[in-house]
């Protein structure tokens, strides 16, 4: 299971199934390599630079078929609030959870989330006891229950039961206060 989030630019997917199209900031887009795919991620802008976070999670079963696909959020989805962007399914096939909402789902128990947030605006998540989140914040910055703060780039495993609190920091007007992903799972 792969999948990118755009951050700033343009990507353009191609793969061997045929699949091609550009995407660009806030966008995601999966594919689940199952049985086996060639695939590529390309900025074919000569001028303009392209960011992006590409995650891969191992699935929960072998020999899956091969899917592609995107979803394209609007800022609105994710300005200053959590956006359920990516749910996941358990071993027995069934959902993760019962928001049948969210536009993506991936063949392992997890969940995505994403948002950009303004100056002093925070989003709070209820982390469960056997649970796990690994939080990134690739621009601007974020305190955690005023216990951590993470600046551009870095990123924390955040594990067990928690009431998580995150409020946007950062002070660079050229980008948001804090744009943050997290990816929730159960804890290994």
């Amino acid at each position: 299971e792969i999948f990118s989030y755009i951050l700033e630019g343009s990507l353009t997917h191609q793969d061997s199934k045929g699949n091609k199209e550009t995407l660009g900031r806030g966008h995601v887009q999966y594919i689940s390599a199952g049985a086996g795919v060639w695939h590529s991620e390309m900025n074919h802008d000569k001028k303009s630079s392209c960011r992006f976070l590409q995650t891969w999670i191992y699935p929960n079963k072998a020999s899956l078929p091969v899917q592609y696909g995107s979803h394209q959020p609007t800022l609105a989805d994710r300005s200053n609030q959590l956006y359920h962007v990516i749910n996941g399914e358990l071993k027995s096939g069934q959902p993760n959870d019962a928001n049948n909402a969210v536009p993506i789902r991936l063949h392992q128990d997890v969940n995505v989330y994403v948002s950009e947030l303004d100056a002093g605006k925070s989003v709070q998540y209820q982390l469960g006891k056997d649970r796990q989140a690994y939080l990134v914040c690739p621009e601007g910055s974020v305190r955690i229950n005023d216990e951590c703060e993470l600046e551009t780039r870095a990123a924390v495993r955040l594990f067990g039961e928690a009431n998580l609190n995150i409020v946007a920091i950062g002070k660079d007007k050229k980008q948001p206060a804090a744009h943050i992903m997290m990816i929730e799972m159960k804890k290994e």
